[in-house]
């Protein structure tokens, strides 16, 4: 799948380079109802002129989370807030906000995502030091893979910043994720009009109202200069100069940092900067050029092939505890960089030739893989379902606190309609459960809850 989209691309639907999928797990769940019945209010971490977030801890789990409190006083600011949800909603890759539920109250929506404990790029970069060639290009792989994926999925995120960059962890090593998808917009025109974003990121084609996903590539394309120079290639102490260097100063590598970096990077950061949209390359072409390649210790990826082959069917139950285990417990932080390493092409999918590890032989067995998940590929939200090692991450404690978190009544009993929210598939949960009973008779207990979760 490529994001060689041009500037003269006819109107695209959303998600169209994505296979239909028979949905078997939920990644997102919707509440009607107040957040501090699940959450806690630990400290508040950022702000907007219409948001905050905060970190938040599960009452039930005790994982931190992040939560973005969105005021929806008017019909505009619902509208926004609730495409951003449903943008949130389509989103599952490595590089990106893992978004998981929202709770809507009468002014607020509010968005649950993991929390990071890294740095964002821009607390890394504000000492103006500058970054050494290698980690600017691996950490420009991770936002391009992230934006390909994006662009592939029919949104632009139109707010591309170091302050909108975040390690997942304080590890050297983390992964490097996409936040705020508040600016986001579906690719749906022609040409884009509205000013957005932040100045000293906007292309030319912004400042003049009228631009495509191309705006993204300029983005990047500053954080690369920025990242190696530790300045900004236009920057200026008024705005209206700023913007005129944006528009017409050509692009220069005057710093003496720039004499020990390579041809290939200036030559790449030159054509991303291009001041003309359709001379910008495709995110495609980027990533090869970029020539990056994660390094991950050979025994992990034959254990993650294993750990996955292991992976056996779940009874639709096990499902509902899988569901809300990846929404209440489970972080992404383990899973995130073997997949990127799986995923050969860059499309956001790990399919069934990925994991082959060049062993025609192993071509049955993957296949089981995927017949379960009814496509030849695996989403990276997926990817941590078969990945996981189950038997560690459900303990008898987390299975309690799952229980507790389902059982709204308190009544040590699940019914269906406990259940359901977290269900894909009601009806077959329904007759594997009842048997013939009447539905508003079946009733789980605990310890048949506790018997489902064991995964071989």
């Amino acid at each position: 799948m490529g994001a060689c989209l041009s500037s003269n691309s006819n109107k695209r639907t959303n998600n169209q380079s994505l296979p239909p999928k028979v949905a078997k797990y939920i990644k997102f769940l919707d509440h009607n109802g107040s957040l501090t019945d699940s959450y806690t209010m630990v400290k508040k971490i950022g702000e907007g002129a219409t948001s905050n977030v905060k970190l938040i801890t599960c009452k039930h789990t005790t994982i931190q989370r992040a939560v973005k409190s969105i005021s929806i006083s008017n019909e505009k600011l619902r509208i926004k807030a609730e495409r951003e949800i449903e943008i949130l909603k389509k989103i599952d890759h490595p590089c990106m906000l893992r978004s998981i539920e929202s709770y809507k109250e009468p002014n607020t929506i509010h968005i649950i995502s993991e929390y990071y404990e890294g740095p964002s790029l821009y607390d890394v970069l504000k000492e103006g030091q500058g970054l050494s060639e290698k980690v600017a290009i691996k950490y420009m792989h991770y936002i391009i893979s992230g934006l390909t994926y994006l662009h592939n999925l029919g949104i632009m995120h139109r707010d591309i910043k170091p302050e909108n960059l975040v390690f997942e962890s304080s590890d050297p090593e983390a992964l490097l994720k996409i936040i705020d998808f508040g600016s986001a917009q579906y690719l749906n025109k022609k040409f884009y009009k509205k000013k957005c974003g932040t100045i000293l990121y906007m292309s030319p084609q912004v400042l003049e109202c009228k631009y495509t996903e191309k705006c993204d590539i300029w983005s990047a394309g500053i954080i690369f200069y920025i990242m190696i120079s530790g300045s900004h290639p236009f920057y200026s102490d008024t705005e209206q100069d700023l913007l005129d260097k944006i528009r017409h100063l050509p692009l220069q590598f005057k710093s003496p940092k720039w004499s020990n970096i390579s041809s290939e990077t200036k030559q790449l950061i030159s054509i991303m900067l291009s001041k003309k949209e359709i001379e910008r390359p495709c995110l495609n072409e980027i990533r090869k050029r970029l020539n990056f390649s994660i390094d991950i210790n050979e025994r992990k990826i034959k254990n993650a092939y294993s750990q996955i082959i292991n992976y056996k069917s779940l009874s639709e139950l096990h499902r509902c505890i899988v569901n809300i285990s990846l929404i209440k417990i489970i972080n992404s932080e383990k899973a995130g960089k073997i997949f990127l390493y799986l995923d050969a092409d860059g499309d956001g999918l790990v399919k069934i030739q990925d994991l082959l590890c060049n062993d025609p032989e192993k071509l049955k067995e993957s296949s089981k893989i995927f017949r379960e998940f009814e496509n030849d590929y695996l989403t990276f939200n997926e990817f941590i379902i078969a990945y996981s090692d189950w038997g560690e991450v459900l303990g008898n404690d987390v299975i309690r606190a799952i229980f507790q978190l389902m059982d709204k009544d308190k009544d040590e009993n699940l019914t269906l309609k406990d259940l359901e929210k977290y269900c894909a598939r009601p009806m077959i949960l329904e007759n594997e459960i009842c048997k013939g009973e009447k539905p508003e008779d079946c009733l789980i207990k605990y310890d048949d809850f506790v018997s489902a979760p064991h995964i071989s």
